[in-house]
């Protein structure tokens, strides 16, 4: 299968190949792996604005503390 050139052609070439699948494992494994990643988008949408702003604004607050560390001192850490 040559890579598609965009989202709904990935998802014909998908839709065909599975056509000619008789492998119940596979056809499983395939089934789990669309219901993680529906329920990964629901988890990732499920935040709310006020609760991305709220942990935006404690960041700023740590930093303005002076909980933070320069580039420099964080490369030195990890060397």
């Amino acid at each position: 299968m040559k890579p598609a050139t965009n989202i709904q052609e990935g998802k014909r070439q998908i839709i065909e190949s599975l056509a000619g699948i008789n492998d119940e494992l596979l056809i499983l494994a395939i089934q789990n792996m669309i219901a993680y990643a529906k329920l990964r988008d629901e988890e990732y949408f499920a935040e709310s604005i006020e609760e991305y702003n709220q942990k935006i604004d404690e960041a700023v607050a740590e930093m303005n503390e002076g909980k933070f560390l320069e580039h420099e001192e964080a490369i030195k850490m990890f060397s």
